[in-house]
């Protein structure tokens, strides 16, 4: 195998670098032919109305609505190879931005998530039990440093309830939607107040 030889999707799922949920191996044979491997929605997670993160399965994202979406497989990047991760052109194409995809190093296994806005001018649904395809991922076997080995990769897991609740606490930090027009609502309407003020005591 080369220095920096790309995996065929049956290879990738051999090597136990995508599994399932609980570990198990996915069906190599289904893969065959396949330069990568497409991974399905688990959960998502998005802010209410009141602004509190909320797991579903099944959800349509607002127009300018920013949500995680999370993998339903886990990612294991064994030392030795390198994951790329590109969000699906179907998803791209219907209004869907993903802000967070690209590699994956070493070391990693875990499900896989990306924050998504949706710049389309309609609701946007993902359902789960219809298996919506969101990632692509390819990976790589990559040749080891002059200095390096095997053991010097450092193996960083979660299970997956504790990965969801670090992206549920990572959304609490954002606005529900991208312009944030409830902010903006505001600032307008107390600027709007200032200047009827201002025009008042004149």
């Amino acid at each position: 195998m080369g220095k920096h030889m790309q995996l065929s999707a049956s290879e990738t799922i051999k090597l136990g670098l995508i599994t399932g949920k609980d570990g198990e191996l996915l069906r190599h044979e289904h893969y065959v032919g396949k330069s990568s491997v497409d991974l399905s929605v688990g959960e998502i997670i998005h802010k209410d109305e009141k602004g509190s993160s909320v797991v579903v399965e099944d959800y349509e994202i607002l127009p300018q609505e920013t949500v995680y979406l999370l993998s339903e497989q886990f990612i294991n990047v064994k030392p030795g190879y390198v994951a790329y991760v590109f969000l699906k052109n179907r998803l791209s194409q219907g209004g869907l931005l993903a802000l967070n995809t690209g590699i994956i190093d070493s070391g990693f296994n875990d499900p896989l998530s990306t924050l998504v806005t949706n710049f389309s001018k309609k609701n946007i649904e993902i359902n789960s039990d219809e298996k919506t395809y969101f990632f692509r991922v390819v990976f790589h076997k990559i040749s080891l440093g002059e200095y390096e080995t095997l053991a010097d990769f450092e193996s960083k897991e979660y299970s997956y309830d504790i990965y969801k609740k670090y992206r549920k606490q990572d959304l609490r930090a954002l606005p529900r939607f991208f312009l944030d027009p409830d902010s903006i609502k505001n600032k307008i309407n107390d600027e709007l107040s200032d200047k009827a003020i201002g025009i008042y005591t004149m």
